[in-house]
């Protein structure tokens, strides 16, 4: 379903933080070392007219593929007073909405509201700010000390979800948009797995209606009621003391979880029904003989062909085409993939050790590039984005 940028929203639910958590772009994270070695596909290179900048107004309507990008022109030796805002479309066209305040390139973005017309980005000092797209006007969030932000409140973005730890428990709560607490929705000791401490996997996920949260746990996922308390584990087949937790859904009440941990050489997606049944392994468990050291998102493309986003030795993921007899074969390294439309992915890739971050869609079937940021050597590029999920 299409979203006009500026409607109204007249309900609300709990959030959903759709993929990989980082602060400087998932590639950023990986940078200083090396991605594993291989020979990557040469691919079509399609540089096109529509990957250049477009006017901010009228904002077009965004759905699935669209993203907000934060890119910043600072570099080893310069740095840069603010960073710009991009709303990237599925065909690559950017739209630059606004300027954001960041000068070490750390700002981040959290999340996207789904009535798509507000983001929240965390800023250098531990600010929380939400930007309105259209206008790029920013309020400040205040949010009590000690509270992470996880991100909105589903479907449409009219609360935030938040995390706190005191006394030895940590507490999952909703917070209205101005910072307020609404509600408490759960609270376990602080030495179990915290929402906000997914490695990989999404720190909460919501249902599209809003009624529940899915949460990350101990060999198994939470589901955490709207309405506060935890209304069922949902167990997975992994030893006991792995690190379980959502990435995205898969379809219509079934998770894409990732387990990793103790007794686990590399992360491993599972399908996990919340209805209760049992969870099914997508990906086997890998070894440690590469190239993929570990599976941490993955997509099914018409057709039946699956496509992963893999770990290597070192360095930042790559995608990979995975194949019946559970062995891959390696497209695009690296590439970390941010948004899909269709068979495109849209792709971080970063430039090496301290180098820059490049933003392309990758077609993993044709192998054909669509550029939408070539970042300068000179420039840091891409230091965050953000997928549009409803």
């Amino acid at each position: 379903m299409q979203l006009l940028i500026g409607m109204a929203s007249t309900h609300d639910g709990l959030m959903y933080t759709g993929g990989i958590q980082h602060a400087k772009g998932t590639a950023m994270r990986f940078r200083g070392v090396r991605a594993a070695t291989g020979a990557a596909v040469t691919a079509v290179v399609l540089v096109l007219a529509a990957s250049q900048a477009a006017s901010a107004a009228p904002l077009p309507p965004v759905g699935p593929g669209w993203a907000l990008v934060l890119y910043s022109t600072a570099g080893m030796t310069h740095r840069s007073a603010a960073d710009t805002l991009y709303l990237v479309a599925p065909g690559g066209r950017r739209y630059p909405l606004a300027r954001i305040p960041d000068t070490d390139a750390s700002a981040r973005l959290i999340a996207w509201s789904g009535d798509g017309t507000r983001a929240l980005a965390g800023l250098p000092g531990g600010a929380v700010e939400q930007i309105t797209l259209a206008g790029g006007q920013m309020r400040r969030v205040s949010l009590p000390a000690g509270v992470t932000v996880l991100g909105y409140t589903r479907p449409d973005g009219l609360s935030i979800l938040g995390e706190s730890t005191s006394g030895g428990l940590t507490t999952l709560a909703r917070y209205t948009l101005g910072g307020a607490l609404a509600r408490v929705l759960a609270t376990w000791p602080s030495s179990a797995s915290s929402a906000a401490s997914a490695v990989f996997g999404a720190a909460a996920l919501e249902a599209p209606s809003g009624t529940f949260l899915v949460v990350p746990g101990s060999a198994a996922l939470s589901l955490v009621s709207n309405l506060g308390g935890v209304s069922g584990v949902l167990p997975l087949p992994v030893r006991r003391g792995a690190s379980c937790a959502p990435v995205r859904w898969w379809r219509d009440g079934v998770v894409l979880a990732e387990c990793s941990g103790p007794g686990i050489a590399g992360p491993r997606l599972w399908l996990v029904p919340v209805s209760g049944a049992r969870p099914a392994a997508l990906t086997p468990q890998r070894g440690e003989n590469g190239p993929d050291y570990g599976d941490i998102n993955g997509w099914r493309f018409p057709g039946g062909a699956l496509y992963l986003q893999a770990l290597a030795s070192c360095g930042p993921p790559f995608i990979a085409r995975a194949h019946r007899n559970g062995t891959v074969t390696p497209l695009l390294i690296p590439g970390v993939v941010v948004a899909q439309a269709g068979q495109w992915l849209l792709t971080e890739q970063a430039g090496g050790c301290l180098g820059s971050t490049s933003l392309l869609w990758f077609n993993p079937v044709t192998q054909a590039e669509l550029w939408v940021f070539r970042t300068p050597a000179a420039e840091l590029g891409v230091i965050s984005a953000a997928a549009f999920v409803n």
